[in-house]
């Protein structure tokens, strides 16, 4: 889709170089995510952990705000 804007907006001929760099930055973001994530035994030991307590409870309310606040603004938006 943005290979097709580019070529619309900007009359680029260049479709085949950019579909590279996508698969490129495709493998690269994978390989880090896959690199620096936690395994599942992280993420108990960091959960049952009683110094992160807080932490957690400061990212639940995140976690909430961050699926009621786009809900509330898009009903008001689309509410006609």
């Amino acid at each position: 889709m943005l290979v097709y804007f580019l070529r619309t907006v900007f009359n680029i001929g260049l479709e085949p170089s950019f579909i590279w760099v996508y698969i490129f930055l495709f493998f690269v973001i994978f390989y880090f995510l896959n690199k620096y994530t936690w395994t599942l035994n992280q993420v108990e030991e960091f959960i049952n952990d009683k110094e992160n307590e807080v932490t957690l409870n400061r990212m639940i309310w995140v976690f909430w705000a961050m699926l009621i606040i786009p809900t509330v603004v898009y009903t008001i938006i689309f509410k006609e």
